[in-house]
């Protein structure tokens, strides 16, 4: 994904998180890793049940977007759940939402300062797991840290996912279609 994408995608995702109650400025480290863990658990649970987003009715999740994103609420929800929900890709594009939000109300926060590695495209998802886990852990700044794992998973993203962009425009649609903090305590 381009930087200019990202540029993009970011307000989205803050008015998105903010409309259903996700406020990053309010939270602590520990919440915030913990909700990056859940994220990078659910990657896990999708490589575990070798669920990868299927090009049926759609050869690509943009076209997905394109065809129901002006269908109504409930419809669009339904189909996501469907056809979408839960795949290894969109859980990737949950790690970068939700690594974005935070880093979004940070000063010192630049697109262009991100790294991306070279990873194997076979990189599996119990791997990914420990590698963000220690970077989650480690002894650094948790702007730090947060930056580590959005750079991992973007770089994942740009080794084994075809156009992530609307992984994260489809989640983030069906995400605006929620529940205040999608129906839980935090």
């Amino acid at each position: 994904m381009n930087k200019e994408t990202l540029e993009y995608l970011i307000p989205k995702i803050h008015k998105v998180n903010t409309d259903n109650g996700w406020f990053a400025n309010e939270y602590t480290e520990t919440k915030l890793r913990m909700l990056i863990c859940s994220e990078v658990l659910e990657v896990f649970e999708a490589e575990r049940d070798n669920k990868y987003y299927e090009q049926g009715e759609f050869a690509h999740v943009g076209d997905f977007f394109k065809h129901y994103k002006n269908e109504h609420k409930d419809y669009y929800k339904t189909e996501f759940e469907f056809q979408v929900k839960g795949c290894f890709e969109v859980e990737i594009a949950d790690i970068i939402i939700r690594c974005l939000d935070w880093l979004f109300y940070q000063d010192n926060f630049n697109v262009n300062n991100l790294t991306l590695t070279e990873i194997s495209p076979s990189i599996s998802g119990y791997v990914l797991l420990d590698q963000m886990n220690v970077i989650l852990y480690r002894n650094d700044t948790i702007f730090n840290r947060v930056k580590g794992v959005l750079e991992l998973a973007l770089s994942v993203a740009q080794h084994r996912i075809y156009d992530i962009g609307s992984f994260i425009e489809a989640k983030l649609l069906y995400n605006s279609y929620r529940l205040y903090k999608h129906g839980k305590k935090f």
